[in-house]
Order: structure tokens, then C-alpha cells, then sequence
């Protein structure tokens, strides 16, 4: 396929947790640590989902193909 999607998670979410640590860091509060790992599981779901909407889609036939599948009386390839 496309490469290795689990490792681009595990890459994604250690960039997330570095993140989240710089931050624990630089305001001294515990809980700014889930900020940065709840902005990566909004990112990833979004984008997971933006991802099947795109692969659910359907290529249309070209019209010279269209015309002759009108002329046969098939159905039309539609999304």
C-alpha cells in the first residue's frame, strides 16, 4: 500500500506526547499534558474519516462511454 500507517501513528503520537511535555514544562500544571494528545485523536479521526468518505466515492464514466451504455440500455455508473 502506502507505506506503514501504524508506524505514522506511533511517530504522530510520540510527537504528541513531546509536545504535551514541553508544555507540562513550561506552565508547571499536570493537566495541560492532555491537551496536545486530545488535539491528535481529534486530527486522526478527522482525517481517518476524510479519508473513507474519499475512498467511498465512485469514478464517472467518460461521455463516449456514458453514450454507449445509455445505448444498451444499461444503467448509469453513478456516485
Amino acid at each position: 500500500m502506502f507505506g506503514n500507517p501504524k508506524l505514522l501513528f506511533w511517530i504522530t503520537l510520540a510527537g504528541a506526547v513531546i509536545v504535551a511535555g514541553i508544555l507540562l514544562l513550561a506552565t508547571n500544571k499536570w493537566w495541560v499534558i492532555f491537551v496536545p494528545l486530545l488535539l491528535h485523536g481529534v486530527g486522526s479521526t478527522l482525517v481517518t474519516k476524510g479519508f473513507f468518505k474519499v475512498m467511498d466515492e465512485r469514478d464517472k464514466p467518460d461521455p463516449v462511454t456514458q453514450a454507449r451504455l445509455d445505448e444498451e440500455g444499461k444503467p448509469t455508473a453513478t456516485s
